[in-house]
Protein backbone atom coordinates (compact mmCIF):
# COMPACT_ATOMS: atom_id res chain seq x y z
CA UNK A 1 0.00 0.00 0.00
CA UNK A 2 3.05 2.28 0.08
CA UNK A 3 3.07 3.10 3.81
CA UNK A 4 6.40 3.97 5.42
CA UNK A 5 6.11 3.40 9.18
CA UNK A 6 8.11 5.05 11.93
CA UNK A 7 8.18 4.28 15.65
CA UNK A 8 6.13 6.68 17.70
CA UNK A 9 5.48 7.16 21.39
CA UNK A 10 3.56 9.67 23.56
CA UNK A 11 5.35 10.04 26.88
CA UNK A 12 4.64 6.90 28.90
CA UNK A 13 2.17 5.55 26.31
CA UNK A 14 2.86 2.43 24.29
CA UNK A 15 5.36 2.54 21.47
CA UNK A 16 3.55 2.04 18.19
CA UNK A 17 4.10 2.46 14.47
CA UNK A 18 2.67 5.31 12.45
CA UNK A 19 2.55 6.41 8.84
CA UNK A 20 1.18 9.57 7.24
CA UNK A 21 0.40 9.55 3.51
CA UNK A 22 -1.63 12.22 1.69
CA UNK A 23 -3.34 13.37 4.87
CA UNK A 24 -4.11 9.81 6.06
CA UNK A 25 -2.57 8.83 9.40
CA UNK A 26 -2.36 5.06 9.96
CA UNK A 27 -1.19 3.78 13.36
CA UNK A 28 -0.52 0.25 14.59
CA UNK A 29 -0.54 -0.29 18.37
CA UNK A 30 0.77 -3.36 20.17
CA UNK A 31 -1.80 -5.93 21.24
CA UNK A 32 -2.52 -5.97 24.95
CA UNK A 33 -4.09 -8.71 27.03
CA UNK A 34 -7.35 -6.74 26.94
CA UNK A 35 -7.50 -6.35 23.15
CA UNK A 36 -8.69 -8.61 20.36
CA UNK A 37 -6.04 -9.68 17.82
CA UNK A 38 -6.80 -6.90 15.30
CA UNK A 39 -8.01 -4.20 17.68
CA UNK A 40 -4.53 -2.62 17.78
CA UNK A 41 -5.19 -1.01 14.40
CA UNK A 42 -7.28 2.13 14.32
CA UNK A 43 -8.72 3.47 11.10
CA UNK A 44 -10.41 6.76 10.42
CA UNK A 45 -12.86 7.92 7.79
CA UNK A 46 -13.78 11.41 6.65
CA UNK A 47 -17.58 11.52 6.30
CA UNK A 48 -20.09 14.16 5.22
CA UNK A 49 -21.94 14.03 8.55
CA UNK A 50 -20.48 12.45 11.69
CA UNK A 51 -23.83 12.61 13.50
CA UNK A 52 -25.81 10.89 10.73
CA UNK A 53 -23.10 8.25 10.16
CA UNK A 54 -22.79 7.56 13.88
CA UNK A 55 -26.58 7.18 14.21
CA UNK A 56 -26.59 4.61 11.40
CA UNK A 57 -23.69 2.69 12.93
CA UNK A 58 -25.28 2.67 16.40
CA UNK A 59 -28.47 1.22 14.87
CA UNK A 60 -26.27 -1.48 13.31
CA UNK A 61 -24.80 -2.35 16.73
CA UNK A 62 -21.69 -0.18 16.96
CA UNK A 63 -20.52 1.02 20.40
CA UNK A 64 -19.67 4.69 20.97
CA UNK A 65 -16.21 5.20 22.50
CA UNK A 66 -16.16 9.02 22.22
CA UNK A 67 -19.38 10.85 21.28
CA UNK A 68 -19.46 13.37 18.45
CA UNK A 69 -17.73 16.63 19.44
CA UNK A 70 -16.11 19.50 17.61
CA UNK A 71 -12.31 19.33 17.61
CA UNK A 72 -9.39 20.92 15.81
CA UNK A 73 -9.78 18.35 13.03
CA UNK A 74 -13.50 18.94 12.62
CA UNK A 75 -16.50 17.16 14.11
CA UNK A 76 -15.17 13.85 15.44
CA UNK A 77 -16.47 10.64 17.00
CA UNK A 78 -14.83 7.32 17.87
CA UNK A 79 -16.70 4.02 17.86
CA UNK A 80 -16.11 0.27 18.00
CA UNK A 81 -17.50 -2.03 15.38
CA UNK A 82 -19.06 -5.41 16.18
CA UNK A 83 -15.61 -7.06 16.16
CA UNK A 84 -14.14 -4.52 18.58
CA UNK A 85 -12.16 -2.48 16.01
CA UNK A 86 -11.83 1.19 16.94
CA UNK A 87 -12.91 3.51 14.13
CA UNK A 88 -12.70 7.29 14.05
CA UNK A 89 -15.15 9.39 12.04
CA UNK A 90 -14.26 12.97 11.09
CA UNK A 91 -16.38 15.62 9.41
CA UNK A 92 -14.52 18.67 8.20
CA UNK A 93 -16.05 21.82 9.66
CA UNK A 94 -16.32 25.00 7.67
CA UNK A 95 -13.78 27.34 9.21
CA UNK A 96 -14.42 31.04 9.67
CA UNK A 97 -11.88 33.42 8.13
CA UNK A 98 -8.79 33.76 10.30
CA UNK A 99 -7.86 37.18 11.62
CA UNK A 100 -4.02 37.27 11.40
CA UNK A 101 -3.95 39.36 14.60
CA UNK A 102 -5.43 36.49 16.63
CA UNK A 103 -3.17 34.77 19.12
CA UNK A 104 -5.19 32.20 20.96
CA UNK A 105 -4.30 31.30 24.51
CA UNK A 106 -3.60 27.78 25.64
CA UNK A 107 -6.91 27.94 27.55
CA UNK A 108 -8.76 28.52 24.26
CA UNK A 109 -6.70 26.11 22.15
CA UNK A 110 -7.11 23.25 24.63
CA UNK A 111 -10.71 23.89 25.71
CA UNK A 112 -11.74 20.50 24.23
CA UNK A 113 -9.94 17.17 24.52
CA UNK A 114 -6.93 17.45 22.22
CA UNK A 115 -4.68 14.65 20.94
CA UNK A 116 -1.22 14.73 22.51
CA UNK A 117 0.48 15.64 19.20
CA UNK A 118 -1.73 18.70 18.69
CA UNK A 119 -1.45 19.62 22.38
CA UNK A 120 2.37 19.54 22.05
CA UNK A 121 2.03 21.82 19.04
CA UNK A 122 -0.08 24.22 21.15
CA UNK A 123 2.75 24.31 23.71
CA UNK A 124 5.21 25.05 20.88
CA UNK A 125 3.02 27.98 19.77
CA UNK A 126 2.66 29.26 23.35
CA UNK A 127 6.46 29.21 23.71
CA UNK A 128 6.91 31.02 20.39
CA UNK A 129 8.72 28.06 18.80
CA UNK A 130 6.06 27.25 16.17
CA UNK A 131 4.12 29.69 13.97
CA UNK A 132 0.68 30.77 15.18
CA UNK A 133 -2.02 30.38 12.53
CA UNK A 134 -4.86 31.58 14.78
CA UNK A 135 -7.50 28.91 15.21
CA UNK A 136 -6.63 27.15 11.95
CA UNK A 137 -5.39 23.63 12.65
CA UNK A 138 -3.77 22.89 9.28
CA UNK A 139 -0.52 23.53 11.06
CA UNK A 140 2.02 20.76 10.76
CA UNK A 141 3.90 22.24 7.80
CA UNK A 142 5.83 19.00 7.32
CA UNK A 143 6.96 18.95 10.96
CA UNK A 144 4.35 16.65 12.54
CA UNK A 145 7.00 14.04 13.33
CA UNK A 146 8.58 16.53 15.75
CA UNK A 147 5.51 16.22 17.97
CA UNK A 148 5.04 12.46 17.88
CA UNK A 149 8.48 10.96 17.69
CA UNK A 150 11.10 10.45 20.35
CA UNK A 151 13.28 13.57 20.01
CA UNK A 152 14.51 16.22 22.48
CA UNK A 153 12.18 19.01 21.35
CA UNK A 154 9.03 16.85 21.15
CA UNK A 155 9.86 15.25 24.49
CA UNK A 156 10.29 18.73 26.00
CA UNK A 157 6.85 19.86 24.80
CA UNK A 158 5.36 16.65 26.21
CA UNK A 159 7.11 17.23 29.56
CA UNK A 160 5.47 20.67 29.76
CA UNK A 161 2.05 19.09 29.15
CA UNK A 162 2.72 16.54 31.90
CA UNK A 163 3.75 19.28 34.36
CA UNK A 164 0.66 21.34 33.57
CA UNK A 165 -1.51 18.24 34.12
CA UNK A 166 0.32 17.40 37.36
CA UNK A 167 -0.34 20.88 38.74
CA UNK A 168 -4.01 20.85 37.71
CA UNK A 169 -3.85 23.41 34.91
CA UNK A 170 -4.67 20.70 32.35
CA UNK A 171 -6.58 17.43 32.54
CA UNK A 172 -5.10 14.27 30.99
CA UNK A 173 -6.94 11.30 29.51
CA UNK A 174 -4.39 8.46 29.87
CA UNK A 175 -6.34 5.97 27.74
CA UNK A 176 -6.77 8.23 24.70
CA UNK A 177 -3.50 10.16 25.30
CA UNK A 178 -5.10 13.59 25.10
CA UNK A 179 -5.21 16.78 27.16
CA UNK A 180 -7.60 19.66 27.79
CA UNK A 181 -7.73 22.82 29.87
CA UNK A 182 -9.05 22.07 33.35
CA UNK A 183 -12.27 24.11 33.57
CA UNK A 184 -11.97 24.04 37.38
CA UNK A 185 -8.50 25.59 37.38
CA UNK A 186 -8.55 28.99 39.10
CA UNK A 187 -5.43 31.14 38.95
CA UNK A 188 -6.58 33.26 41.90
CA UNK A 189 -6.69 30.23 44.19
CA UNK A 190 -3.48 28.69 42.84
CA UNK A 191 -1.20 29.12 45.86
CA UNK A 192 2.54 29.48 46.05
CA UNK A 193 2.70 26.26 48.04
CA UNK A 194 2.11 24.31 44.81
CA UNK A 195 5.30 23.99 42.83
CA UNK A 196 6.04 22.48 39.47
CA UNK A 197 8.62 19.73 39.64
Amino acid sequence: MGFLFTRHSHGSGPEHYTSEVNGLVFEIYPMTTKSTPTAGARIGFRVDSVDETLDLLIKAGAEVVSPATDSQWGRRAVMKDLDGHVIELVEQLIEPPIDPRISLTLRVRLKDWTDVDAACYCIAIALGVAPDHGDKWDFWGGKKGMFWSNNPMGNGFYAVLEMLAETGVLEKDEEEMRFRWNPRFDWASFGEERTIR
